[in-house]
């Protein structure tokens, strides 16, 4: 097949370099891939012929899709490509942007793939084309008897670099550890308030490094639940680093990511380079600032020298195998609650953007269907992984509340799903029954990673989950406080109350 051209602008292209040079990594854990005798689902060009005029990549449809029931797919996916040539030949910034926010293309990477051209236009056109189905993940597998699993979110970035909007700066600079929730007080610089919030992320870095280097066995990943590069994530094309804390990809990367976890001094044998299972934040869009190149941080999924920075698409699922039982993953795009407000937490409307401004509405439609198309696929998944005997189902998302998360936790509770993992909001916490509108479904909280400041108690920190057969053992590791929940796997229960609404719930014993 001929591959649709797209030339890096040279005043648009963001070349990564000095990435750190990945070595050999100390991943702990081997992939492997299912074999099943099952009939697979059907690939894109198999079905749409528009798809092989570019790189089919890993394009998988759903079961029973086909041609007839998008008749506009085969000329949309034609439109955009066409369009993509034509905004590179005419240098039309203002176009270029609109694709790469549409995840046609990013400035980490030109070329398309009809994975992202149907996405795109899926999200961009009125559903004319399916959407695809998220990238199959290699099982990570472990041959002990329990499984752990680090999670860290909200965690970026550091001071170095572009100076961040805060409004403590004081003429010193400061992280955006101290952003927020200092109230009106803004503590001297050199004092121990200031020292607590500036080092917050490498402070946690070291004591996750630790936990790792420590941990026994060996951690087969780290789940991330974004808001990995505040304030503003990686800039589109016409944007500069640090119109409202956006970053280039090199620093965010390098600087905010390998160099303070992979190259970590507490983790000589580099048991932090697992498969870092990450999604989006509602910050990895743009927070309120200009939107954000969200694509980038799935292209780097390909070229990250380490090999470990996972995100190839908005949301995916994750096998892990241990002995004697396996349980699934499920990462989700839940930040549709923040597309559309017009206060500063709004992600479209870009109240905070000092450079040129997205197309709003266009925003917005995305999402909306992105978040139809995530709740749909996360319905059929949850349900083949309880279908096909996966021991444990947990489901990740960045928001811990908010209607999108009560949309997921619905479906958690349809199928007997056992946990969520969030964050968000700036705590490290463990809730037996969730948020108050959350279906009674049990949930970590793990948003203070350091990036941002911390609300609750508890300071900045992180989690270790040791997922065994019978039992989750769920750990919260904090400058403040230690402490560790024992959950048991609902089959377990002695009795159930058939009065009770949500009857899997785990049990704090």
């Amino acid at each position: 097949a001929s591959t649709v051209v797209v030339g890096l602008l040279l005043s648009l292209a963001f070349l990564l370099h000095g990435c750190g040079g990945g070595g050999n990594s100390q991943v702990t854990t081997t992939t492997t891939q299912t074999t099943t005798t099952t009939k697979g689902p059907p690939s894109c060009v198999s079905v749409f012929e528009a798809c092989s005029d570019i790189d089919s990549g890993e394009c998988y449809l759903p079961l029973g899709v086909d041609a007839s029931r998008y008749p506009g797919c085969n000329a949309g996916i034609k439109t955009a490509l066409a369009g993509l040539e034509a905004q590179l030949a005419a240098k039309n910034t203002a176009g270029l942007r609109e694709s790469v926010l549409g995840g046609l293309v990013s400035i980490l990477n030109m070329n398309t793939t009809c994975l992202q051209a149907m996405r795109f236009v899926h999200t961009s056109s009125n559903k004319a084309c399916p959407m695809p189905l998220p990238p199959p993940m290699p099982d990570l597998t472990s041959n002990f008897q329990s499984v752990n699993l680090l999670t860290l979110g909200d965690w970026g970035p550091t001071k170095a670099g572009p100076p961040q909007y805060c409004r403590c700066d004081q003429g010193h600079g400061c992280s955006d550890s101290m952003f927020q929730y200092l109230g009106g007080h803004c503590p001297a610089p050199g004092s121990g308030s200031w020292e607590w919030n500036e080092n917050a992320q490498q402070r946690i870095a070291d004591m996750l490094a630790q936990k790792a280097h420590d941990l026994s066995p060996p951690a087969v990943a780290l789940i991330n639940v974004g808001d990995n590069f505040y304030y503003g994530g990686i800039p589109t094309p016409g944007n500069k680093p640090d119109q409202f804390g956006s970053m280039s990809p090199d620093f965010a990367f390098n600087k905010t990511w390998a160099d303070v976890y992979l190259k970590n001094k507490n983790d000589p044998s580099g048991r932090l380079r697992v498969p870092w299972l990450s999604v989006m934040g509602n910050h990895d869009y743009g927070g309120a600032g200009c939107l954000a190149d969200w694509q980038a941080q799935l292209d780097y999924t390909a070229i990250d020298p380490f090999g470990v920075w996972k995100m190839p698409f908005q949301y995916y699922k994750q096998r892990v195998y241990a002995d004697g039982f396996y349980f699934d993953i499920f990462m989700n795009e839940v930040n549709v609650d923040d597309c559309c407000l017009t206060t500063d937490h709004g992600i479209c409307h870009q109240v905070l953007c000092k450079g040129s401004r997205g197309d709003e509405f266009k925003c917005q439609a995305r999402m909306r269907a992105n978040k139809d198309a995530n709740m749909e696929w996360l319905d059929v998944a949850l349900n083949q992984s309880i279908v096909e005997g996966a021991r444990w189902q947990l489901v990740v998302g960045h928001y811990m509340e908010m209607s999108n998360v009560e949309d997921v936790t619905r479906l958690m509770v349809k199928h007997g799903a056992q946990l969520y993992i969030g964050g968000h909001k700036h705590v490290q916490e463990y809730l037996e029954t969730g948020c108050a509108a959350c279906n009674g479904i049990p949930q970590v909280v793990t948003g203070a990673g350091g990036g941002i400041g911390t609300q609750g108690p508890a300071g900045y920190g992180f989690f270790n989950l040791e997922v065994s057969r019978d039992a989750i053992s769920v750990q919260l590791i904090s400058d403040h406080t230690n402490k560790t929940w024992q959950v048991q796997h609902p089959t377990l229960r002695a009795s159930q109350n058939s009065d009770v609404k949500f009857l899997d719930a785990l049990t704090v014993v």
